[in-house]
């Protein structure tokens, strides 16, 4: 835990370097540690990791202020969404709100979401995600692509025409 604390002056100061645009995806720290794993290799304690245990500081420091705005301005959108959405099954829109807030909130301490782990919960909250009678024809409207009127309920599977 001390480790983490004291990785916290350097990546502040790494930051003031670029707080807008970011320093990038490969830019590192170096810092002092306190893990004896560490010690045991540099008995200074002198560390350098590209990878910070502060979530929301590192997507600052590699991508500037404007990813983690990103990263809450899609939060907002997925909540907001989620919220407003009409259905008999409660309990999945209660999860998947709840499991959003507990992966933001996460993120403070441990890196999720520049993570496999929590971009792919954000792709699979994305698939629960209701798609309204209002935008399909919008999004059809500029292909070719035609959706038949009625599917009939025998069947799983329905083909699209496509005009010529």
């Amino acid at each position: 835990v001390s480790s983490r604390w004291m990785l916290l002056d350097p990546m502040m100061k790494k930051i003031q370097e670029h707080p807008i645009l970011g320093n990038g995806f490969g830019s590192s720290v170096t810092f002092i540690s306190d893990d004896p794993r560490v010690r045991e290799l540099h008995p200074d304690g002198q560390w350098t990791t590209y990878s910070m245990e502060w979530g929301w500081l590192e997507l600052w420091l590699k991508m500037g202020i404007l990813g983690p705005m990103a990263f809450l301005w899609i939060f907002i959108l997925l909540v907001h969404r989620l919220l407003s959405t009409q259905t008999d099954q409660h309990w999945i829109r209660s999860g998947l709100v709840s499991g959003l807030v507990f992966l933001f909130a996460t993120h403070v301490f441990s890196p999720y979401l520049n993570h496999p782990i929590g971009l792919g919960f954000l792709l699979f909250v994305l698939l629960f995600l209701p798609e309204t009678q209002e935008e399909l024809p919008k999004i059809f409207a500029r292909s070719k692509i035609r959706i038949p009127q009625q599917i009939p309920v025998q069947t799983s599977a329905f083909s699209l025409r496509v005009e010529e």
